[in-house]
C-alpha cells in the first residue's frame, strides 16, 4: 500500500507540474516530458519504479484459481517492468529500450485491472450488485 501511495503521490505531482508549469509555458526543455533528460521524465520513471514495487508486493496476495494466478503473474511481469526502467534509466541505457517496456506495459495494465475487475466483482455478493 505505501508503494500505491508513493507512486500516486509522485505521478499526481507530476502531471499536475505539467498541466500547470510546463502547458503554459513557464518553463519549458529542463521539465517537458518530450525530454529523456528533464527533470519531469525522472520523477515519471521514477513514480513507474514504485508502481512496480506495489504491483510486485501485491502480487503475492493472488494466489487461488486460474483468475488470481493471471492477475499475480501479470503483477510480477509489472513490477519487473517498473524496477528494470527505473534501473535503467539510472544505468543510463537507450530510452528506445525502456520506451520498449512501456509497449509491454501498455498491455499488461490494462489486462490485469480488467482482471481485477472480474475478481472484484465476482467476490461482490449478488445482492449488492447494481
Amino acid at each position: 500500500m505505501l508503494f500505491a501511495v508513493g507512486y500516486a503521490v509522485l505521478i499526481g505531482f507530476n502531471y499536475f507540474m505539467q498541466l500547470t508549469l510546463v502547458r503554459q509555458n513557464l518553463y519549458t526543455a529542463p521539465f517537458a516530458m518530450d525530454n529523456p533528460q528533464s527533470v519531469f521524465f525522472v520523477i515519471e520513471v521514477l513514480g513507474y519504479g514504485v508502481m512496480g514495487l506495489a504491483t510486485l508486493f501485491a502480487a503475492w496476495v493472488f494466489d487461488s484459481g486460474r483468475l488470481e494466478k493471471g492477475i499475480r503473474w501479470l503483477f510480477v511481469i509489472n513490477g519487473v517492468l517498473g524496477i528494470g526502467g527505473m534501473i535503467g534509466y539510472a544505468l543510463g541505457l537507450s530510452v528506445n529500450i525502456l520506451l520498449g517496456g512501456l509497449v509491454v506495459w501498455d498491455i499488461v495494465m490494462p489486462i490485469s485491472s480488467i482482471l481485477l475487475a472480474i475478481l472484484f466483482r465476482r467476490a461482490q455478493p449478488s445482492s449488492k450488485r447494481l
